[in-house]
Parts: structure tokens; sequence; C-alpha cells
């Protein structure tokens, strides 16, 4: 989609991604993983519906014509929302625990089809931008240059939406110099006030805009999103803000 409902509607939305072909592309590929339905219209449950090739494929439990018990593909629809919400680690995991259980079992040609599984999710995983996540773990914080002197801007960035910048001086205060880098950086993200979204519209600009920046072949500044605990990189901010503060691009300079 291109646009976010109702703020309140039961709707979950993952991305942003560069395009459309894009957002299918990883879609199509994720789902050979799983056999949640890929059909989008009102299921009828009815034992005479035909069905379609995924289901004759097993690709698919087939819930149109009650393939399966309700909680059986409520498990998978689970699997499927935990992949997304993991970025692929949950699903990488779980095939890892498969490729060790059938190794210790000796089933080695199961291993080994397993293992090919495996190495079928890579290329799938490489087609994920780090900025796709679901919108309510969209949290970060961007680095741009700041008018002011000898400081950056901090824009902190809040289930997809982008607060007004704020100038972060690059020397410390007199009251203090005790203060680590990250430290100031931490507190300085924390200060700066959530920007909630006063409709979906809204909401939808201010993503619609960050992936306009993400996705750009050049941008100024840099984005730092948070990790699944919900916790920025701090070691990378600072260097981060050091290579903005000079000018430099982040390939420009050499990360340890």
């Amino acid at each position: 989609t291109r646009k976010i409902g109702r703020l309140t509607g039961k709707s979950i939305y993952y991305g942003p991604f560069a395009s459309r072909v894009a957002a299918e592309r990883f879609l199509n590929g994720s789902l050979d993983f799983f056999k949640m339905r890929r059909c989008d219209f009102d299921l009828n449950p009815d034992p005479a519906f035909p069905g379609c090739m995924y289901s004759e494929m097993k690709m698919c439990l087939a819930p149109c014509f009650k393939g399966c018990t309700d909680e059986a593909y409520h498990v998978e629809v689970s699997r499927v929302q935990s992949y997304l919400d993991t970025r692929g680690t949950s699903l990488k995991r779980e095939i890892e625990q498969q490729r060790e259980a059938a190794s210790a079992a000796m089933q080695f040609e199961n291993a080994a089809a397993i293992h090919a599984r495996m190495e079928k999710l890579a290329p799938v995983a490489h087609l994920l931008p780090e900025i796709a996540r679901p919108i309510p773990q969209l949290n970060g914080a961007m680095v741009q240059t700041s008018s002011e002197p000898n400081s950056v801007a901090l824009l902190r960035i809040t289930r997809g939406m982008i607060s007004a910048p704020t100038a972060f001086p690059i020397e410390q205060a007199s009251s203090a110099k005790s203060q680590s880098m990250e430290s100031r950086l931490s507190a300085a993200i924390s200060e700066i006030p959530a920007n909630d979204p006063a409709s979906a519209a809204e909401l939808t600009e201010h993503v619609a805009l960050l992936k306009r920046w993400f996705f750009r072949s050049s941008r100024m500044g840099e984005l730092f999103l948070t990790d699944e605990k919900g916790e920025l990189p701090m070691r990378r901010l600072v260097r981060g803000v050091s290579r903005v503060f000079r000018g430099e691009k982040e390939s420009e300079s050499t990360i340890v």
C-alpha cells in the first residue's frame, strides 16, 4: 500500500521499501518459506471449494476448503509475523535448530536438505532493507548538519514520525566535562519529545519522507535505528556524529 489506514485500525504495516516491486519481491520470496495463503479475498471456508495451485503444491494450508484447523493456521500466521518482527531472525533460528536436530539424529540427507533451505533464505534476507520493519518499531535517530556553530542536528524517529531538529553541540559545556559523548547523545535524544501523528495521513507523509531520504543514491546525514531491544547503536552513533560534523560520507571513513 502507499498509504496507512486508520491509526486505530487492526492492520499491521511493514516497511518502507524502495518501491512496490521491491516489496513484492521480498514478500513472494518470503512466502515460499511459509504455508500462509497468498490470496486476499474474504474466506468462506467450504470443503467443496476446489482450492488453488498453492494448496495442490502443499505450499498453503488451504483454509479456503478447511484443509487445516483454525489453530494450525493461527500458528502459521504467528510464524510469519515473528519473521517480520525479527527481520527474518526467527526463521533462521528455526531452520538452524531443525538442521542440528537432523544431524544429531544422523539423518544426514535431511540435514543437507535443511541446509539447502537455509541457503535459499540468504538471498531473500538480502532483499530486506535496514529500514523495513513494523512501523511501530520504526524508531531511531537521524544526524544532520546544523546551522548552529560547532553543532550537528539530531532528529528523533518515533514509530515512523520525525521530530523537529535539535542542535547538539560537539564541544561539552564546562559543567559536563565528565560526561562521555555516548551519555550526552543518549540524554539529548531522550529529551527530544516524541512526535505523535494527528492522523493516518500525517504518519503516511512522515514515513514517505523518511523513505525518500533513505533510498536516495546520495544523501546527507545518517540514520541509526534501534535494535530488537529498542536500543540505539550508541558507538556507531558517536562515529556518525563525528562524520556528519566533519562533512564526511560513511563510506569515506574506516569503521572499526
